[in-house]
């Protein structure tokens, strides 16, 4: 069974993916900025630099908080500018896999690959080896109560 994305939920599309890719990459940046901030502390506090212990930890303050709102820009404009690159999107559901098809890339998901699965309000995670992940917000496609019950029903078979 075919489905086709509706492009005129494109905006809500993006929104939906960058908050999805917050939930992903948050503990990594989080990790991050505390390990930054570990060796900013050495480096400060040896004799090269003579800096107030109040100076430093303002200073590292505002770093954090420069680094954090340029990672999340960057990682928004490229989210962006991927998605601007997707002439055409289609899901096609086939009795053991499932194929993304669009303009840049087809990729192919074998149900039996899918370990786990996460399901939300409007969208379904599925989870394969390693830190693989297969997110699909069925409000932005065409017959989308048609898809969650698809995606429902592939969800039903995952072994737990």
């Amino acid at each position: 069974m075919n489905f086709k994305f509706n492009y005129d939920k494109k905006k809500e599309f993006d929104k939906k993916n960058f908050i999805h890719l917050l939930k992903d990459i948050w503990v990594y940046l989080f990790l991050g900025l505390i390990l930054a901030d570990f060796f900013n502390i050495f480096e400060f506090y040896t004799n090269s630099y003579k800096m107030s212990v109040s100076f430093a930890s303002k200073l590292l303050i505002f770093a954090n908080i420069v680094g954090a709102i340029l990672a999340f820009i960057i990682m928004y404009n490229g989210m962006k500018k991927k998605s601007s690159a997707v002439d055409f999107w289609e899901l096609e559901i086939k009795d053991d896999c499932l194929v993304s098809k669009n303009s840049v890339a087809t990729r192919t998901y074998n149900f039996s690959d899918f370990k786990k699965f996460k399901k939300e309000k409007d969208s379904i995670t599925f989870y394969l080896k390693g830190l693989n992940r297969f997110y699909i917000n069925w409000d932005c496609f065409y017959d989308s109560e048609n898809l969650k019950s698809e995606l429902e029903n592939i969800a039903s078979r995952i072994k737990k």
